[in-house]
């Protein structure tokens, strides 16, 4: 079992345009107890009051995490 953990902070720059700062990772139970987190930043377009558009930049921050990563992604309501 995982438990799963994430905090944000995203903050609008225009009518269309944000920007966010987050930190997640998880925690697993049993032997290993492994665990990763995670910190990250992106940038959110709104295309239409239904989609939007985000890419992001982040790093992980332990020796269970990822070095980096990069993607973009959509959203849709």
């Amino acid at each position: 079992m995982r438990t799963y953990r994430s905090e944000s902070l995203g903050m609008g720059l225009t009518e269309r345009v944000g920007t966010y700062l987050e930190a997640f990772g998880f925690t697993a139970t049993g032997p290993d107890g492994a665990g990763a987190g995670y910190r990250n930043a992106g940038v959110t377009y709104l295309v239409s009051g239904d989609y939007q558009l985000d890419a992001r930049v982040g790093v992980g921050f332990n020796g269970f995490s990822d070095d980096y990563f990069v993607g973009i992604g959509t959203a849709r309501r």
